[in-house]
């Protein structure tokens, strides 16, 4: 992940962030397979029912980790302006498939939510 813009010095600056991470690995004869064959835990079937078989199933389009991976970037900065504000944002599952989590109260669901490793850590002036 590059960042282009809006950044001076690990701060931000104000201006508009532009945040750019370059596709290195295209290779449309990886994904011809999946013009016919759609992969469980995807959004290859959702995507054929919405736009009529024309999504794009060479690996990018709506419903790619491509894009997906901008929406991050821009929520985990807004998470992180959020937090000077004293707002906090976490998810916590209750119950996936008829399984139920323990009842914990907000302390205990609070600090077991976390950022994930890999997220963009800016810092924010003062």
């Amino acid at each position: 992940m590059e960042i282009l813009s809006g950044v001076l010095n690990g701060f931000t600056t104000g201006a508009p962030l532009g945040l750019f991470i370059k596709n290195e690995n295209v290779k449309d004869a990886d994904y011809t397979e999946l013009r016919s064959k759609m992969r469980p835990g995807h959004a290859d079937y959702t995507a054929y029912e919405k736009y009529g078989g024309f999504n794009d199933w060479r690996g990018g389009g709506r419903f790619s980790g491509r894009i997906t991976a901008g929406f991050v970037m821009a929520g985990v900065i807004a998470k992180k302006l959020l937090t000077t504000l004293g707002v906090d944002i976490f998810a916590h599952a209750v119950e996936i498939g008829g399984v139920q989590a323990k009842e914990q109260d907000y302390a205990a669901i609070k600090k077991n939510a976390r950022l994930p490793h890999w997220a963009v850590r800016i810092k924010l002036p003062p």
